[in-house]
């Protein structure tokens, strides 16, 4: 009796975690966002792409991601937010976070809150910093993800 208990317990255990990871997973398609943002990199040629998943904390925070470039060509960044449950604001630096006297080139905190794709072209520094500027989430605020799609001329 105690071996079937254990053993319908854990079956139970395992539907149901595997149940959250078919969530999570949906809610980030990786593939289904390539797809929707790829028409925003027209007429630039697809470089790059990257998922960044967002888990909302008790307080703010900042995730940075640094992308390299190459100089003398001409780039065209795609963000895509639909995913998340509340808004982000995106700045992209020329420095990164811990350094003096970086420029701030592009940002999203003006933005309409309804707006999930925003596109921003650049062309000239050999590197960049996306900032992810996340707000405060409670325990019932979903997680998404921001996808971030890079293309060239």
């Amino acid at each position: 009796m105690r071996k079937f208990i254990i053993g319908t317990f854990s079956f139970f255990m395992l539907t149901v975690l595997s149940s959250f990871q078919t969530v999570k997973d949906s809610s980030c398609d990786s593939k289904a966002l390539k797809e929707k943002s790829r028409k925003a990199l027209d007429p630039y040629k697809y470089d790059s792409a990257k998922l960044t998943r967002i888990t909302y904390r008790s307080k703010e925070f900042l995730r940075e991601v640094e992308v390299p470039l190459f100089i003398g060509e001409k780039y065209r960044c795609v963000f895509n937010t639909e995913t998340l449950s509340k808004g982000i604001v995106i700045n992209v630096y020329n420095k990164d976070k811990d350094s003096r006297n970086r420029k701030l080139l592009f940002s999203t905190k003006d933005a309409p809150v309804t707006r999930t794709e925003h596109v921003w072209e650049h062309g000239h520094s050999t590197k960049i910093f996306v900032d992810y500027s996340v707000p405060a989430g409670d325990s019932a605020t979903a997680p998404g993800c921001v996808l971030f799609m890079l293309g060239y001329k």
